[in-house]
Formats: structure tokens, C-alpha cells, sequence
């Protein structure tokens, strides 16, 4: 068999979890690494050897998944990883980047699984840093899998996204053909999108949690600590959905890139037969879920900070009306007493400010303008 590439997967959630495990039994090397304050999360793993995995997995094995390492001591985890998964949330991209960026090797790609222009964002903090490390930047829009982690080493993952349905691409564009394969090689889930734009502005969690979270907002944070919140989806929710989908296909086509709609994505992703999206999220795995209102609350924080803020500054550089984004910016942000206007992540923060649609474009493919 050809040989599987090494992996670095950063973080012992769900995910990264799944990632590490799966990949074992895939035959890739696998190391596991978490930062030193979560470092307690890995204690389990590092005992047993490795992650105990059920459920739906791509190596379509179940059981001991053993691991090269796990740790929390960057010098050990990085060294000769063809591929650096970060599979943290939004807010984890950055300080996982420090903790490790001192012992990155020219050649290895890192891959955020998790999106949210999270090789962009590392890129600017390349350059903040002053690294010089040739290394390749990437990013997919999802996750492969829905997961659970259990302790003390153990992840059951309840499905794995379809082949060909999850857009990965690196920045720049022009540096992501051998990766892109060997990434492949794993999950044949990606396919090659044009270039990150796609990835941030295609159909995603984004366009599930904000609008379905708005009319039932009194209920998941005023009077239950949590709730199967897929059950609780309602017609006024799709309604805004639906609206927030035009708005980000039309920002999406202005800047030529071509985009599912959240009903054909639905479709992809939870493959049932119910013909608009409240039906098809409460038909969902999803609907089984208990969502606590803390974990509700900091997946609205990261969709909003890391995509509602960029889509309305890109949507003003092309010139087009989102009202529907804008206002749930605002009103979450009076629901939870922050400005995600000033902490969210603006085209300046991304170095984007002032680009033309052709500069832009440019700037993405070839990382310069």
C-alpha cells in the first residue's frame, strides 16, 4: 500500500479525536497534540496508548485506534508531520499557531478543518511573527465528522460527511496541488475548491445556527440550560435562513464564486427526503443532540465573529445589500452584551481592506495584490 502521510492533529475535541483515530486506522502516523492548559483532556489517551473509535468512520474499522504520541509539548508533536490539522474552533486557530509555529519544517501543510478563514488569519500572523517557514496554508469549510467525545479515550462519531461535498483550499491558491492529493488520499470527502473565498462563503454552520437561533432565543437562553435544539427549529427560523442564503449567494456570485443553496446542501448533508430546511434538520442526527446554552452561545460567537462580520465587509466591497447578516450581528450581539463589530474579523484584520474584486481575487490565488 502506498504510504499513508503523517499527521500532526491538533486539539482533543470531538474532532480532533475522530481525525487522530480514524487516521490511525487508516495506517497514516498519527500524533496527537493539545496546548498545555488543556493538556488534562489527553491524560486518558496517553495512558491507554491511543482512542477507542465507534460509530461511522472513513477507515470503516471500529476500536483501538493507537497513536505515535500524545502530547502537549510542541518540539515532540510536529517533527516530520507531512499534514498539521487544526481542528479546534475559531478562537483556538491562532493560539494553537503560537504554540507551535517555532518548530514548523519548510514543506508541511497546515489544514484548518474548522475554516472561518483560519489559514488567512494565520498567514497575518505569520507575518506579525516574522516566520519565514515555507509552509503551505489551507482550510476546509467543515469538519468530516459529527462526533462525541467520551472519557477518558474514547469518540463515537455518529456519521462522516458524503464524498466530494466539503470545499478545501489554501492560501494562496497557486501552492495546494500536492497537498490537496495527499489530503485526498484521506478523506475523500474535499474537493479543490477556486480558492478560500469559496470555502468561507459556501453553505456551512453559519447558515444554520444565527438565523434558526433568533426567534427561539428567549427559550435557549432565558429559560433552559439546554435543549435538543434541532427539535426546536422552527418556520420563522427557516424563513430567516432562506434570506440569509440569498444574501450570501449574491455576495458569492458578485465575486465569482458559484455556491449550493442551503436547501441542495441540506440535501448532501442530512439526505432526507423533506423538502425545506426546518424538516430536514429535524429529521437530522442532529436532532438528538442536547445543546447546553453556553456551547449554543460560543458556536453563535464563532459563526458571527469569524463569518457574519467578514461576509457583510466583503458584501460592501462588492457592493451589495445584506441586511439579514448585519441585523443578526447586531442582535446577538445585544442578546449577549458584546460589539461584533469591533471583535469580529474585519477585511482589515484580514489584510483584504481596499482590495478591488480583481485585486482581490489576485491576492487569493497568488498572495499578492
Amino acid at each position: 500500500m502506498k504510504d499513508r502521510p503523517s499527521i500532526t492533529v491538533c486539539a482533543s475535541g470531538n474532532i480532533g479525536r475522530s481525525v487522530a483515530a480514524d487516521c490511525s486506522l487508516m495506517g497514516c502516523s498519527v500524533k496527537l497534540y493539545e496546548l498545555k492548559e488543556f493538556e488534562e483532556n489527553i491524560k486518558g489517551i496517553q495512558t491507554a496508548g491511543g482512542i477507542e473509535i465507534s460509530g461511522v468512520t472513513q477507515s470503516g474499522k471500529t476500536g483501538f485506534a493507537p497513536l505515535d504520541l500524545a502530547t502537549s509539548d510542541p518540539e515532540l508533536a510536529f517533527q516530520g508531520s507531512e499534514i498539521i490539522m487544526i481542528t479546534a474552533p475559531a478562537m483556538g486557530h491562532i493560539p494553537f499557531f503560537d504554540s507551535f509555529y517555532k518548530y514548523l519544517e519548510d514543506g508541511q501543510c497546515v489544514l484548518v478543518n474548522t475554516g472561518y478563514w483560519g489559514s488567512l488569519r494565520i498567514y497575518q500572523r505569520m507575518k506579525e511573527l516574522g516566520v519565514s517557514t515555507n509552509v503551505i496554508l489551507a482550510e476546509s469549510a467543515l469538519p468530516p465528522y459529527l462526533s462525541l467525545e467520551e472519557q477518558p479515550n474514547l469518540v463515537h462519531c455518529f456519521s462522516i460527511q458524503p464524498e466530494e461535498s466539503i470545499p478545501v483550499a489554501s492560501f494562496p491558491g497557486n501552492r495546494f496541488e500536492q497537498a490537496f492529493d495527499r489530503l485526498k488520499e484521506i478523506y475523500p470527502q474535499f474537493y479543490k475548491a477556486s480558492n478560500i473565498i469559496a470555502t468561507n462563503l459556501e453553505v456551512g454552520n453559519p447558515s444554520i445556527h444565527p438565523p434558526f437561533t433568533v426567534p427561539i432565543s428567549g427559550l435557549v437562553f432565558d429559560k433552559c440550560d439546554s435543549c435538543k435544539y434541532y427539535r426546536e427549529v422552527t418556520s420563522s427560523g427557516a424563513k430567516i435562513a432562506y434570506a440569509f442564503d440569498k444574501e450570501r449567494k449574491k455576495v458569492a456570485e458578485k465575486l465569482g464564486i458559484s455556491t449550493a443553496t442551503i436547501d441542495s446542501w441540506a440535501e448532501i448533508m442530512f439526505g432526507h427526503e423533506q423538502t425545506n430546511i426546518e424538516d430536514k434538520l429535524k429529521a437530522s442526527v442532529f436532532a438528538e443532540f442536547d445543546f447546553p446554552s453556553w456551547a449554543l452561545e460560543r458556536t453563535l460567537d464563532e459563526d458571527i465573529e469569524y463569518n457574519y462580520v467578514p461576509l457583510a465587509g466583503l458584501a460592501e466591497a462588492a457592493n451589495v445589500e445584506v441586511p439579514h447578516a448585519k441585523a443578526m450581528v447586531t442582535l446577538f450581539g445585544t442578546i449577549f452584551g458584546k460589539n461584533y463589530w469591533e471583535t469580529g474579523i474585519t477585511l482589515e484584520k484580514l489584510g483584504l481592506k481596499g482590495l478591488t474584486k480583481d485585486g482581490l481575487i489576485k491576492f487569493l490565488e497568488n498572495g499578492s495584490a
